[in-house]
């Protein structure tokens, strides 16, 4: 059985806990409670900005 089957196997409304249900399934169940966030609309536009001049100029590097 792989993780992501194992994963779909846990039920909050089960009578185990999660943290029970995860210890027997040999899963974190960190991964259970993780929600992706999106990105402000500020900062995807600053990593569009910078993506945008590095493809312009790849050759351009910080140097010490």
């Amino acid at each position: 059985m792989t993780k992501a089957q194992r994963y779909k196997l846990l039920d909050s409304s089960a009578e185990l806990s999660i943290r029970q249900q995860s210890k027997l399934l040999k899963i974190p169940r960190g991964k259970y409670y993780y929600q992706l966030r999106n990105e402000s609309p500020q900062n995807q536009y600053l990593m569009d900005l910078i993506d945008r001049q590095y493809q312009r100029t790849p050759f351009m590097a910080y140097l010490e």
